[in-house]
C-alpha cells in the first residue's frame, strides 16, 4: 500500500470522526434548543390555565355573592310582610312593639315567673318583689 493512499485513508477517517462528533454537537445544541422552547411554552401553557382557573373562581365567587345578596333580600321582603302582617293582626306599630317586648321577657326567663300588668302608658312592668318560699 501506498503511503500516500494510506494517508488519505487516515484524512478521510478523521474528517469523518470530526464529521460525525460535529454532527452530534450540533445536533444536540439544536436538541437542546427545541427541548427549552418546548419547556417555555409547557410553562406558559401552565400560566394561562391559572390564570384562566382563578378568573372562574372568581366569576363563581361574584355569582354566588350576587345570589347570596338576592336570597337576602328576599328574605328581608318577607320578613317585612310578615311584619307588616302582624302589627296589623295586633292593632298596629304600639301594639306589635309591646308583644314584641313580652316574647322578647319570655325568652330571656330563666324558669322563673313572670307577672305582667297592664298600665296607663301600654307596656308591662314586672313585679318588683317576687315570693320566696
Amino acid at each position: 500500500m501506498n503511503e500516500g493512499f494510506a494517508a488519505l485513508i487516515w484524512a478521510v477517517v478523521i474528517a469523518l470522526f470530526i464529521g460525525l462528533f460535529g454532527g452530534t454537537y450540533v445536533a444536540w445544541k439544536n436538541i437542546q434548543v427545541w427541548a427549552a422552547s418546548k419547556s417555555g411554552q409547557a410553562v406558559l401553557a401552565e400560566a394561562e390555565f391559572s390564570r384562566k382557573v382563578r378568573i372562574e373562581e372568581a366569576r363563581a365567587k361574584q355569582e354566588a355573592a350576587e345570589l347570596e345578596g338576592q336570597a337576602e333580600l328576599t328574605r328581608a321582603d318577607y320578613a317585612a310582610q310578615a311584619n307588616a302582617k302582624l302589627q296589623e293582626g295586633l292593632g298596629g306599630p304600639e301594639n306589635y312593639l309591646r308583644w314584641r317586648y313580652i316574647t322578647m321577657l319570655e325568652e330571656t326567663n330563666s324558669g322563673g315567673q313572670i307577672i305582667y300588668i297592664p298600665t296607663e302608658g301600654g307596656m308591662p312592668i314586672l313585679e318588683a318583689g317576687r315570693a320566696t318560699e
